[in-house]
């Protein structure tokens, strides 16, 4: 617990709360209360902070929100709990992985590990961001070889932003070409697709600025020629011909293996729209894109040995995995997917092609091989999770391929596929590692059901001691339950060091998510994520029920769109969740349509401007929920300045309007000016919010 100085820092800090946010006006203007109306229109009220939402006094809320981040920093690292939680956190994490993004090239691996990029059998540095871009904290987002294996294509990202350029570099010298393809939108892949040795295809952004929009929202796919530095015609996107489009989508571009055509895949929420066109065209600046499986809700599609093999969460038929001829024809069914098994992505290596799917929140593989297109399921090592975005043919291969595994027990293993496709691991100089995971025996996994208040049975993962069960201990319980993504059973570092301090972690598998596929998904999705909180509500009562916690013991934590259910959860049962941690959540989606990312999440989350939709959104909005609360819970905030997904003004709202109804010292804010999407740029400054949180917490359930 704290000493006696830092206790009476904690009381300065009760005191100031209420006054950084509830009370501060931006330049020292005095703002006038502006009338907002609730949805049900049954309530005016002013809302003093309504100048948090406009740009032009964004530095001032930057200001106020990074005081508060300083003020209370002093007092979380003075607590007795920081300094094992921090070194719990670093243990664990460097237990992970090392390395990411690992090409084989013959007997060497490229490698990227904190930031740099090695190359095996080569001392030093292969190549390091800091030396070769203009951007003060440069990211590493991805890289790609050329088809001849001469260059290099790496992505850089602009500190937290989604913004990048990418860099091309002679694989003989090292040295760093003078072209530069930019500025590109990153997410969920590099932003960068070879088309030839010499040519290739990069998302081009249509925004820089935050203040402008999201970077993603217009960005189209342009030529570009790495021996000239040059980018030519817009190839896909919202001009491409025979491409319709709307307004929020997110475009992705591919070349598979062997193939003569190029694929163009249109994002829209859950599911993809796939379009196709002969290479010659495309690098003719002049694509013919023709649709595939337009009746179908798709989720992948790859070319494999002239045909189309498409996964897809619904079509006619069963869901499952499809195929149909390149050439025309009729489309078949190749495998077909059950509640607990969803089929998700296709690899197409050329001679073979390795189809992944997940059963609840374990994924399998499986390799397709021959004309009749048939499946066998690859004897992996372990059940776990598998990172698809690792996936790397191996050089001058069709048939091998490898890519990282782990499990809530095993930390990441780089492995291998040969062609016959038994999976093995790669250890070469400089990715293997020497750790010590004897402790790990005494943590038990294990996934029991939580009844909701429909009946309904819900999945909830838990990792604890052994025999914890009956000794209750502070909790986290994690929830997402958006965009069918489902939290896989993989390493956690965060968990482990958790349960390394005496506590417990656990995962609800909600509504909203896609643990038993495309309909457990719609049954959490759009406005009323009504389900998605007595789903979160029970498996909380369930940990309680087992002896793994108590009521008011237990913390409910969500990050992004899993702040409609964490911060919702904790206001409307502060009985049972005693605190709330939400990473740059969605905690105020009513007023989503002021962000630069608002309009793209209508899908998922409603629209507000329908007063059907905003009555069931505010549900879920917290900054509503707050002002009406009889009882606040406490509320950890971590947001980044430079997140183009969620606006970090919403959990300032939040911040505010507990602050006002006298709850500002139950509130910490954990501001990052260079951050995006998460919680700190740089590794350190991530480990020490998640450090600032386990103190934090620690500290007020032993209160």
């Amino acid at each position: 617990m704290f000493g006696a100085l830092a206790a009476l820092v904690i009381l300065a800090v009760a005191l100031l709360a209420p006054t950084v946010l509830a009370q501060a006006l931006p330049s020292g203007k005095q703002m006038p209360a502006i009338s907002f109306t609730t949805p049900d229109g049954a309530d005016t009220h002013g809302d003093p902070y309504e100048w948090m939402l406009q740009p032009a006094f964004r530095k001032d809320l930057n200001k106020q929100m990074l005081r508060l981040t300083r003020v209370q920093d002093g007092p979380l690292r003075a607590s007795s709990s920081f300094w094992p939680a921090r070194a719990a956190i670093e243990r664990y994490f460097e237990m992970g992985p090392n390395y990411a993004y690992v090409a084989l090239l013959n007997d060497q691996a490229l490698y990227l590990s904190y930031g740099r990029l090695f190359l095996t059998g080569r001392p030093g540095v292969f190549y390091d961001p800091i030396h070769h871009t203009p951007f003060a904290a440069p990211s590493l987002e991805g890289f790609s070889l050329s088809p001849d294996g001469r260059t290099l294509a790496v992505s850089v990202g602009d500190g937290g932003t989604e913004i990048a350029v990418v860099q091309f570099i002679d694989m003989k010298t090292g040295m760093v070409l003078e072209a530069e393809a930019g500025p590109i939108v990153v997410g969920g892949d590099m932003g960068f697709t070879w088309l030839t040795s010499q040519t290739g295809v990069f998302r081009k952004a249509a925004t820089t600025s935050l203040v402008e929009g999201d970077p993603s929202v217009g960005a189209e796919w342009t030529l570009f020629d790495i021996a000239s530095g040059t980018a030519g015609a817009s190839v896909f996107g919202e001009n491409a011909p025979g491409v319709e489009t709307e307004f929020g989508d997110w475009f992705g571009f591919w070349v598979p293996a062997q193939s003569d055509r190029a694929m163009g895949y249109l994002w829209r929420g859950n599911f993809i729209d796939a379009y196709t066109t002969d290479l010659a065209s495309l690098q003719a600046g002049t694509p013919t894109w023709q649709e595939i499986g337009s009746h179908f809700q798709l989720s992948d599609v790859e070319i494999y040995n002239n045909h189309y093999i498409m996964t897809a969460a619904s079509g006619p038929g069963q869901s499952g995995l499809y195929a149909l001829p390149v050439s025309g024809g009729h489309v078949r069914q190749v495998a077909r997917a059950g509640r607990d098994v969803s089929y998700l992505y296709t690899i197409s290596l050329g001679e073979i092609a390795y189809v992944a799917a997940r059963k609840g929140d374990m994924h399998s593989l499986f390799r397709m091989t021959g004309d009749d297109l048939a499946l066998e399921e690859v004897d992996l090592p372990f059940e776990g999770e598998i990172d698809f975005d690792s996936f790397f043919p191996v050089e001058g291969s069709e048939t091998s391929v490898t890519f990282d595994m782990s499990s809530p027990g095993q930390p990441w293993q780089l492995l291998r596929l040969d062609a016959e496709g038994a999976a093995y691991a790669v250890n070469l100089p400089g990715l293997s590692r020497k750790d010590d995971l004897s402790d790990l025996a005494a943590v038990e996994h294990s996934t029991v059901f939580a009844r909701s208040r429909d009946g309904t049975e819900v999945p909830l993962s838990i990792t604890a001691p052994a025999s914890q069960a009956g000794m209750p201990a502070p909790t986290i319980i994690h929830a997402y339950g958006s965009y069918g993504e489902t939290t896989m059973a993989g390493w956690d570092p965060a968990a482990l060091a958790w349960v390394s301090l005496g506590g417990v972690q656990a995962e609800c598998h909600v509504r909203g998510s896609g643990y038993y596929g495309p309909s457990w998904h719609a049954d959490g999705s759009g406005p009323d994520k009504r389900r998605s909180h007595e789903d979160m509500i029970a498996c909380g009562e369930k940990l309680v029920q087992l002896g793994y916690s108590e009521p008011g013991q237990i913390a409910a934590l969500g990050g992004s769109a899993g702040g409609l259910i964490a911060a919702p959860v904790a206001l409307k049962r502060p009985d049972l969740f005693g605190a709330a941690i939400v990473e740059f959540g969605v905690v105020n989606p009513l007023r989503s349509l002021d962000g630069p990312n608002g309009a793209t999440q209508i899908d998922e989350f409603g629209d507000p401007r329908i007063p059907e939709d905003a009555v069931l959104m505010a549900a879920s909005d917290s900054v509503e929920l707050a002002r009406t609360a009889e009882t606040l819970p406490d509320m950890f905030l971590c947001v980044g300045f430079q997140d183009s997904r969620v606006p970090h003004w919403m959990s300032a709202r939040l911040a505010a309007v507990m602050a006002e109804r006298g709850a500002g010292d139950q509130v910490v804010i954990h501001a990052d000016a260079d951050a995006g999407h998460s919680c700190g740029f740089y590794t350190e400054d991530q480990r020490d919010a998640l450090a600032k949180q386990f103190a934090w917490l620690l500290d007020r359930f032993e209160e």
